[in-house]
């Protein structure tokens, strides 16, 4: 039985999921730029390569430039051959799927005007004398001993206590081809979604950025709560993927093709599925109080669930990685919330595959998931950091 303890320097070796804290990964981009999770649209990261470059965006934004029958009605200057052409494509199919004609047409509690702007930092604590990326990297090494993985299971540093266990046995040969099948009939909507599935490969944050109309210059500080969660969470996932250790679709079904290459690495719980329902959560929770109806926390679950599926659609994954995922991703975001604010963490969650719907639907509705009544240990460095974020959004959030 493996024992995982993600200690404050964690981050700078390792690949795929568990990238350095100054490097480049397809879920991480490097911190330094004009905010963490959003390059400049010149740059050097992996989540925004140069224009010109022959890296994997631009790779697949001359794919649709190619003339693929898939281009349907949209007008031929849509099909560019830059990577802001792919982002628009997969922006505009992410719309259609997640705005709702029941949606309301202004948001009740918005206010009609600008407020002022208000003052985010206070100049007396010393983590604001310091740089973003190293202040991220602060707020990381208070958060990196609370948890830890064994056996499956995600576990308190101090208390042993689980907080998500994944009781995966190996599965019998009908749930495998139960899985493999909805694979196989989940890969007929690729000419609809392979905008999505490509630029969602190396970048979720434009999705949730798009939704919520936020602009990454008015917002710095919310970007790095996100960074740090990010951060935080990948080792965790990693950790549990090496523990569970299941294969992917293609290596146990020679029928299942992916559109897109196959990251080397275990398959479930699904890294994107986590990130995006722990970037969906920590979003509700800082900027809408964690409103169950709010539309927009609406959207942004739905929007957590599209990204989730879309990569069981682009044959990486099975339908259970993305459950599996999902239910992790509102784990982690119910410690970090609660490390933040001083609550309690949410109650246990144990994910069996065999008592489950191993399928997460795009229209379910967002769990409420309790939180117990003790407290997690609340921390001062992110907490400072959030109470920042949440005045910043007065700022710039409409």
């Amino acid at each position: 039985m493996a024992t995982y303890v993600i200690s404050p320097g964690a981050w700078r070796a390792g690949s795929g999921l568990n990238p350095p804290i100054i490097g480049s990964s397809p879920l991480h981009p490097p911190i330094i730029g004009t905010s963490p999770l959003h390059p400049p649209i010149i740059g050097s990261g992996p989540l925004n390569p140069p224009i010109n470059s022959s890296g994997s965006r631009s790779a697949a934004a001359a794919v649709l430039a190619a003339g693929l029958p898939w281009r349907s009605t949209d007008p031929e200057w849509v099909y560019g051959s830059g990577p802001r052409t792919l982002l628009a494509q997969a922006l505009e199919r992410t719309h259609s799927k997640i705005v709702r004609p029941t949606d309301p047409r202004r948001v009740p509690s918005a206010p009609g005007v600008m407020r002022a702007p208000a003052h985010a930092i206070d100049t007396d604590a010393p983590l604001w004398r310091w740089g973003s990326e190293f202040r991220v990297q602060a707020v990381l090494a208070d958060l990196a001993w609370r948890l830890r993985v064994e056996g499956r299971v995600l576990k308190h540093t101090t208390t042993g206590a689980a907080s998500l266990s994944l009781v995966f046995p190996d599965p019998p040969l009908t749930w495998s081809l139960e899985q493999i099948g909805k694979v196989q009939r989940a890969a007929i909507e690729r000419e609809d979604r392979l905008p999505e599935i490509l630029s969602q490969s190396d970048d979720l944050w434009s999705f949730f950025r798009v939704v919520l109309g936020i602009d990454s210059g008015a917002c710095p500080i919310l970007q790095e709560v996100l960074s740090v969660a990010w951060l935080w969470a990948t080792p965790l996932v990693m950790a549990l993927k090496n523990d569970v250790a299941a294969l992917r679709p293609v290596r146990l079904a020679p029928r299942v093709m992916p559109v897109i290459p196959t990251p080397a690495h275990g398959s479930l719980p699904s890294g994107h599925a986590t990130m995006a329902a722990l970037t969906a959560e920590i979003l509700a929770h800082l900027m809408f109080s964690g409103e169950q109806t709010h539309p927009r926390v609406q959207q942004l679950d739905r929007l957590a669930r599209r990204i989730a599926f879309n990569r069981v659609v682009a044959g990486v994954h099975f339908p259970v990685d993305s459950t599996a995922g999902y239910a992790l991703g509102l784990q982690l975001a119910g410690h970090f919330t609660g490390w933040a604010t001083g609550q309690g963490p949410f109650t246990v969650v144990n994910f069996e595959p065999e008592k489950r719907d191993l399928e997460l639907t795009e229209d379910g509705t967002r769990p409420v998931l309790k939180r117990q009544k003790k407290k997690d240990g609340q921390s001062e460095p992110l907490a400072l950091l959030w109470n920042a974020a949440v005045r910043e959004d007065h700022r710039g959030a409409p």
